[in-house]
């Protein structure tokens, strides 16, 4: 083995070995996400999330340092459920009916 070959050898494998974008995909039983799991937890862009951060509508997060934001999970699905509608039957207006009566009344 040359000297020339042995740190492109040693420095692809150490490539290799780092998983690419782990920290995209929410693991199962994680306590605290990243931004980016955060985004794909909720179901929306990471821009969206951002928006949402410079807004002040966002789930409650920490921040570790001065740009790690880390967020609980137990926080997100307490936002997910304040954001939940249930919709209601509104009773019919009687705008339709009352209309008509004043049309036959009208008439008479």
């Amino acid at each position: 083995m040359t000297a020339s070959t042995s740190p492109a050898t040693s420095s692809e494998t150490s490539v290799a070995l780092r998983p690419a974008h782990t920290d995209r995909v929410p693991l199962p039983g994680q306590e605290f996400l990243t931004t980016p799991q955060a985004a794909v937890f909720l179901g929306i862009s990471l821009r969206t999330l951002r928006t949402w951060i410079e807004r002040g509508r966002c789930p409650a997060f920490y921040r570790f340092g001065r740009r790690r934001l880390m967020w609980r999970r137990a926080d997100l699905l307490a936002h997910v459920e304040g954001m939940r509608v249930v919709p209601t039957l509104r009773p019919r207006r009687e705008a339709t009916s009352s209309r008509a009566s004043t049309e036959s009344a009208a008439r008479s």
